[in-house]
């Protein structure tokens, strides 16, 4: 879990012993925009490591070490585009967001983008750079909140099995989605029906 600065005030009192770097590529032609985001980001997290992506050799290395926590991406580039960019990331790293900050998109590449995992879309305005920071923060913790479910999920998974005791999920067609080694097969069982109140 990355802090930040509201975060460490509320854990201060606690003792915890917390992490609070922040590890972003930040891939972007544009030296400009490249600051601008840093800039932004910095406001919020206070040891920030940035990595500036500006060519395909260095994104393709990035995402071979995967020492990152988040990607801010241009939809635009001299060498691809954000959508490559969040697939390639999405398939290496299926739990690290992405937001996409860009000045030139449209309303069809970010819902595309959205569609693809995309955790945030944001155009570049002048107005638009403090609402960085929002959806930096907003995709951190999802990001945790889904880490977390699975670990708890795995958890409970092995708890189960560990104490013999058969689950199993049902999705809406009745088959069974998921299920522990000691529940009985699903298939032996009616397809699951759901009351016409329900519909």
């Amino acid at each position: 879990m990355v802090y930040s600065r509201s975060d460490l005030n509320n854990l201060a009192r606690t003792g915890d012993s917390i992490s609070t770097a922040l590890r972003v590529l930040i891939i972007d032609d544009n030296p400009d925009d490249r600051a601008l985001v840093m800039r932004e980001i910095c406001l919020e997290y206070l040891d920030l490591h940035v990595k500036q992506i500006t060519e395909e050799q260095a994104f393709a290395a990035a995402l071979q070490g995967g020492n990152f926590d988040l990607v801010i991406t241009d939809s635009h580039l001299r060498w691809t585009d954000g959508l490559s960019v969040l697939r390639a990331v999405k398939a290496r790293h299926p739990g690290v967001p992405v937001i996409m900050f860009t000045g030139t998109g449209n309303e069809e590449l970010a819902v595309e983008a959205m569609q693809a995992g995309l955790d945030d879309y944001i155009r570049k305005t002048t107005r638009s750079a403090a609402r960085l920071r929002t959806a930096v923060r907003s995709a951190l913790e999802r990001a945790e909140a889904r880490q977390r479910a699975v670990r708890l999920e795995a958890s409970l998974h092995t708890l189960l099995n560990r104490q013999g005791v058969g689950v199993f999920r049902l999705i809406e067609t009745g088959a069974c989605s998921r299920r522990t080694k000691h529940s009985s097969t699903c298939s032996a069982y009616p397809p699951y029906r759901r009351p016409s109140a329900w519909t």
